[in-house]
């Protein structure tokens, strides 16, 4: 499965010139999966009459054809017509003004969502959802996703998507968690909107969120929940609508068959590396390498989809125990983006994998003349060794 991350959004305020809006498209066996929808190309072409020069100015909606699902779908090489389904955290104009460009998509919402939106209440458009896709309501459910409630959603691809419940930004506000295989990360729509909420009780954007909160003490009971969730999974990824810091850089465990990507990390191991009259192995080699088990290949990549940072590792069976320990072999980030936190993320992801596959340690040698990478391995929690390594050339 490919996740692609799209900016379905500008807002314009004193504060920020440009608010993105992210939505999350799933890419699976030619069929597509939205979460949240964004600002349309119906709301690009009649701004006016779709949402009101009120909520406009109100707002600081700015209108760009280029940043509606749609169009950025088309700039992926995707057919829009293949979005099948889309999931929606909450009804607010500004993350499903794109339904209407999908009209053959299911739409998928949580049961109190839907009954707030016909309820009256006036942060509602009515008729966003005035047109032909099927809507998929989803009530209480007493499955689990880790500690949340989790009501799974049926969509064509074969990931395991849930709805979380997240109330109080709306009184059915729900993130949503994604499942692949080992792979997860949790969509939080506008639970909060900036991630120093998580940290940082007395920021401004906090005034602002509980003036938008349907119920603000159900708010800050969720948001509470969040950050207990933050702490005790730091390496599931959390986004948010509002907030690209939430969203980049993507780190995650390359898939069997990503030989591209696998390609672009060992570039940059010889570009950061300075590696002299490196050539590259064949491809059909890597495609092997990244099949094996025991072999893990983790990247960084930046909002573009481009590799910044890499790590691989290797399994080790032990004799001593029945759990293995995993060698880091490989570590580097592009020398432009180092020391922004790209490092820890790789290793803190490596970790947590580890962790749920049963490994009992997972280790990295560093030269003692290298006080970068001595403080870098410090800084993430390593506990140092005092030894010598040997090595052996045979060729």
């Amino acid at each position: 499965m490919k996740i692609h991350h799209l900016n379905c959004l500008q807002i314009s305020t004193p504060l920020m010139d440009d608010v993105p809006g992210h939505c999350i498209l799933l890419e699976q066996n030619g069929k597509l999966v939205l979460l949240d929808a964004g600002i349309g190309l119906l709301d690009t072409l009649n701004p006016e009459n779709r949402l009101g020069i009120e909520l406009i100015n109100q707002v600081g909606f700015r209108f760009n054809e280029n940043r509606t699902a749609y169009r950025q779908i088309q700039q992926l090489g995707l057919d829009p017509a293949n979005v099948t389904d889309i999931i929606v955290s909450h009804l607010d104009p500004d993350h499903i003004g794109g339904l209407a460009d999908f009209p053959t998509a299911n739409i998928h919402i949580a049961q109190e969502e839907l009954d707030n939106f016909y309820s009256g209440n006036p942060r509602y458009l009515l008729h966003q959802l005035a047109h032909s896709n099927q809507v998929i309501s989803y009530p209480v459910a007493e499955h689990k996703w880790f500690d949340w409630e989790a009501r799974k959603v049926e969509t064509a691809i074969e990931a395991a998507i849930y709805l979380i419940p997240l109330f109080g930004h709306t009184h059915g506000h729900c993130g949503i968690a994604v499942q692949q295989s080992s792979h997860c990360f949790f969509y939080t729509g506008d639970a909060f909107y900036l991630q120093v909420e998580l940290t940082d009780p007395d920021h401004g954007v906090n005034e602002l969120a509980k003036l938008r909160a349907d119920d603000d003490l159900t708010r800050q009971v969720t948001l509470e929940k969040i950050k207990q969730f933050h702490l005790k999974q730091p390496g599931i990824p959390i986004f948010a609508y509002h907030d690209s810091s939430t969203v980049f850089p993507i780190i995650r465990k390359l898939e069997l068959t990503e030989t591209e990507a696998f390609k672009q990390v060992i570039d940059l191991f010889e570009e950061v590396f300075q590696m002299k009259d490196f050539v590259l192995p064949p491809a059909d080699y890597l495609q092997e390498l990244l099949k094996k088990d025991g072999f893990y290949v983790f990247a960084a990549f930046d909002e573009r989809g481009r590799v910044i940072g890499g790590l691989t590792a290797y399994t080790l069976l032990q004799y001593y125990s029945v759990k293995p320990l995993v060698y880091i072999f490989d570590l580097a980030v592009k020398e432009s983006l180092q020391r922004r936190g790209t490092g820890s993320k790789l290793v803190e992801a490596t970790k947590q994998y580890c962790k749920s596959i049963g490994v009992e340690e997972v280790f990295v040698q560093a030269d003692r003349i290298d006080d970068y990478a001595l403080q870098f391995y410090r800084k993430t929690g390593g506990i140092e060794e005092d030894v010598v390594h040997f090595y052996y050339p045979v060729q």
